[in-house]
């Protein structure tokens, strides 16, 4: 495939809302904007993170790593620890149950490259909870500590944390876990404002959010049901804390990083037009064939990812139904390209943000 840019019209686009934003620094670590792309299993790959690093992400995470699979030499694993070179400000993200695991995958992780480490306290999938990683941690305060203590000792670069409000609405630790990763020389927490029982469903807790980023005294980065531009604008606007994550947001609106950074008024509003779509589309599947070597993978990433991009458009279900029927990630583009040609450019995505929406979990 020939490389492949962004039109003039459209990069003129991304270029004048990248100029609103401003960077910022958590703890020792510098982020090109408060605003940053939060871990997803399968799904933050190198491909995607470069796509939404060029689309306005001020950093970004991996998905979810196994320090087991690490420290086994899991070819799969080590596959989803790469970093491009042109990738600025990514983080790791690791999870694991046993301080000499982790410290182990940790420092194989950091010659990678990595700006900082990342512990996944809130992974709620029965996979990694059934293991005692992930949200399981928050059961276990003294092993979540004896955690930390080992992987700082032996990295050099700097370790944060990925967390829930707790186990359930009952078992609320966020705060305890904030005053300890303060102790333990942790550069910021990431706090998902839901418990491990909730999954994904129902709302985030933000009053809770806000109460942990006014008390604690390191950097805490909001995140959860950050979907649209006007309510990331209005946390950017309102909320104590410094940094936010948005994660499945950026799925189905792949510019709501740019959108967030223009003032909410009329004059400041720019419409992506369904072109713009498929030039986002087109150049993550550039980014993707360089990526992945195996054709059923790229396929099944490229079907994902338009699915995501195309909700909200006339025709998104019947484009459904289509893509499932296709074989080659070839033809996959080729009709994504005809979809959207067919598509005039002054209609714009409608989506209902109250619907449920990747609620099975993706980190």
């Amino acid at each position: 495939m020939m490389e492949y840019n962004f039109s003039n019209k459209l990069q003129e686009k991304i270029d004048f809302l990248n100029q609103k934003k401003t960077a910022i620094k958590l703890g020792s670590i510098h982020f090109s904007s408060k605003l940053l792309l939060a871990p997803l299993a399968s799904i933050t790959d190198v491909p995607y993170r470069l796509l939404m690093q060029d689309l306005g992400s001020g950093g970004s995470v991996t998905e979810l790593i196994s320090c087991h699979g690490i420290n086994y030499n899991n070819e799969k694993t080590l596959k989803m620890l790469q970093i491009n070179k042109a990738e600025k400000n990514v983080g790791i993200q690791l999870f694991g149950e046993n301080p000499d695991d982790m410290a182990r995958a940790s420092v194989f992780c950091e010659k990678l490259g990595p700006h900082f480490i990342d512990i996944n306290v809130g992974c709620p999938v029965k996979k990694v909870v059934g293991k005692g990683a992930g949200a399981a941690l928050l059961k276990d305060l003294a092993l979540l500590q004896k955690i930390i203590v080992a992987v700082k000792k032996n990295i050099s670069i700097p370790l944060t944390l990925k967390i829930r409000t707790g186990w359930s609405k009952n078992e609320i630790v966020a705060q305890d876990i904030a005053d300890m990763a303060y102790n333990e020389k942790i550069e910021f927490i990431c706090l998902h404002g839901r418990s491990k029982d909730q999954l994904y469903s129902g709302y985030a807790n933000w009053d809770y959010i806000e109460l942990v980023a006014r008390n604690a005294k390191l950097p805490v980065v909001g995140n959860g049901d950050l979907h649209s531009a006007r309510f990331v604008r209005e946390k950017m606007q309102t909320s104590s804390c410094p940094a936010f994550m948005l994660g499945r947001g950026p799925l189905r609106n792949p510019f709501l990083f740019l959108q967030s950074y223009a003032p909410d008024t009329p004059d400041h509003q720019i419409l992506f037009t369904p072109l713009d779509h498929l030039e986002v589309i087109h150049k993550l599947y550039s980014n993707m064939l360089k990526f992945y070597e195996k054709d059923r993978i790229l396929e099944i990433q490229l079907k994902k990812h338009a699915l995501w991009i195309t909700a909200g458009f006339p025709g998104a279900s019947g484009l459904r139904k289509k893509l499932f029927t296709l074989k080659g990630h070839a033809d996959v583009h080729d009709y994504l390209v005809e979809y959207f040609q067919l598509l005039e450019d002054n209609i714009s995505k409608h989506i209902n943000h109250d619907l449920p929406f990747l609620s099975g979990g993706h980190g």
